[in-house]
């Protein structure tokens, strides 16, 4: 390949002046340091006299090594790739794979040890790397990165990655129409999971099965952080969506893959700093949160995370409150029928409070958790709730207000759970009635 390449070079700086194609509009790193987003013009060869590099002599010996090789053979003409993504491997592939551009070919030597290490790697390898990263706006920490297990992590996106999630859509700035990204903005949070795949040749069945278990191995991730974050954080930074991309160079189709997901304008404006103990309370709620099983057993407690997680991305104030209750009862009510359900809601979240995090006595609780019981009924019935009945500590406060008051309750009732969850529910009769 290397004297092939050598002689292609020599052949095509004879010919016709090369093609200038567009190129596509996206974000990158230009040399003065500066991450900008514009078209980026590339010199190409043309096409033609590409095609008839092939028939130069050089190529056919390389023709001849991919056939006789039982490794290579095995490859070529055949669909390569993973259960994320593959495309045909053939000579025209591998041609186009080597051949270093226009501009490269002031370094013939070094453009094609690099081009051609890639290929290498590619054929040798038994399995294929991939990095995802899910875009955590408005995150920051001077203990990045942070490790919540093996090959999953909370750190600064590299530049690939944010132009990666930059190009896609999947991280959409404040200001859509900004050209470039001044020093401040172009350092982004995002959680990061490292993982790899089998490399298959040719069509196989398995692909579809390991497709659909990756997708909810990786749902399952993105699902984890949000509940964590809405566990310890009253307005937690939410991920703006989800990119996948090869962690090194791969010849496939569909090497990078994404998914966006639209933000509120709360969510957009949102800001959150990990100090030390902060991380440490991440790693520790996301321990909890991962024990194998839990929550496919403890389903009571896997709908209030869900749901204390879903009203983190309300908009509207009276939807974060039945969010907020349908967490409370799953909570405190998962053993019960529909009679006296209130009464029982606030007696129980009263006495598993902790009066000195919370800042309120248990009685306040208990009225709080009443109250917000009612209110809730209200709400989900099309009704207004009166002043009267929006009181924290027996002061009247405005429904937004009421709201996160009810929320941090359940939020350290949710906490103190994760912490009892090998006997949960508890003795509540016990609980509340000592002997």
């Amino acid at each position: 390949m290397r004297v092939w390449v050598r002689e292609a070079a020599a052949r095509l700086s004879e010919g016709s002046e090369p093609d200038i194609s567009p190129g596509r509009r996206r974000w990158q790193r230009d040399r003065d340091g500066v991450l900008r987003v514009r078209e980026r013009p590339v010199r190409v060869w043309r096409h033609a006299e590409v095609e008839a590099l092939r028939q130069l002599p050089s190529w056919r010996a390389v023709e001849q090594v991919l056939q006789e090789d039982d490794r290579l053979r095995a490859q070529l003409d055949q669909s390569v790739g993973t259960a994320q993504g593959s495309s045909l491997f053939d000579v025209e592939l591998a041609a186009r794979i080597v051949l270093p551009l226009p501009d490269e070919a002031g370094d013939l030597e070094g453009a094609f040890e690099r081009k051609y290490s890639g290929l290498d790697r590619f054929l040798a390898a038994d399995a294929i790397e991939y990095v995802v990263v899910w875009p955590l706006p408005g995150l920051t920490s001077g203990e990045f990165p942070i490790l919540l297990e093996q090959d999953l992590e909370v750190g600064m996106m590299s530049d690939e990655e944010l132009a990666a999630v930059l190009n896609t859509g999947a991280l959409r700035l404040t200001f859509p129409g900004v050209l470039l990204l001044p020093p401040d903005k172009d350092q982004q949070a995002c959680l990061r999971y490292r993982y790899s795949l089998p490399k298959v040749i040719g069509e196989a069945d398995i692909r579809s099965t390991q497709f659909m278990a990756l997708e909810a191995g990786l749902n399952g991730i993105r699902e984890t952080m949000e509940q964590g974050l809405a566990l310890l954080f009253a307005d937690p930074v939410a991920i703006s969506g989800r990119v996948s991309l090869h962690a090194e160079w791969a010849p496939l189709f569909g090497s990078v893959s994404f998914q966006e997901v639209p933000l509120t304008p709360a969510q957009r404006g949102r800001r959150m700093h990990l100090d030390q103990q902060a991380s440490a309370e991440l790693v520790e709620t996301w321990r909890l949160l991962r024990q194998p099983g839990l929550l496919q057993k403890q389903t009571a407690l896997a709908l209030a995370l869900r749901r204390l997680g879903y009203q983190a991305s309300r908009q509207r104030v009276e939807d974060e409150m039945v969010d907020v209750m349908v967490a409370a009862e799953a909570l405190y009510l998962s053993d019960l029928g529909p009679d006296e359900l209130g009464f029982r809601l606030a007696l129980r979240a009263s006495v598993l409070s902790d009066p000195q995090k919370l800042g309120m006595t248990r009685r306040d609780v208990f009225d709080l958790m009443k109250s917000a019981y009612s209110v809730r009924s209200k709400i989900v019935h099309g009704d207004e709730p009166k002043p009267k009945d929006l009181k924290v500590k027996g002061v009247p406060v405005p429904l937004a207000e009421f709201v996160q008051a009810t929320e941090e309750v359940v939020r350290h009732g949710l906490r103190e759970a994760l912490n009892r969850a090998a006997g949960w529910p508890p003795d509540w009769d016990g609980m509340t009635l000592p002997k």
